[in-house]
């Protein structure tokens, strides 16, 4: 399992690019989103733990993560396609997943 993190300079285009997984079943209620606006204090923590980083992102209350735990590489790749074409700053993938989250698979 791998945990994908996409960052976004806006919560609407994170809300966006979350509504793009609802082809795939019962995705939406496993994906979590964070905003800074709404926990700067975990938001930051996640952004360190998870070593996100992105050169010149301005630094305000818009910026979201939107966070999956996927099976596959297909899934990582296909996660990774869907959040770039929502506007997606940066997405990752690692190895350690996101606590208490459950699996989506969309391949």
């Amino acid at each position: 399992m791998r945990a994908v993190i996409g960052l976004f300079s806006q919560a609407d285009q994170a809300r966006e690019a979350l509504d793009s997984f609802a082809i795939f079943r019962n995705a939406r209620e496993r994906i979590r989103v964070l905003a800074h606006q709404d926990d700067a204090e975990t938001f930051d923590r996640v952004m360190s733990d998870y070593n996100v980083q992105v050169n010149n992102v301005e630094q305000h209350g818009g910026r979201t993560l939107l966070v999956l735990n996927v099976v596959s590489t297909a899934d990582v790749n296909r996660a990774r396609d869907l959040m770039v074409a929502h506007g997606a700053l940066t997405v990752l993938s690692r190895s350690r997943v996101w606590p208490d989250a459950p699996v989506i698979q969309l391949d």
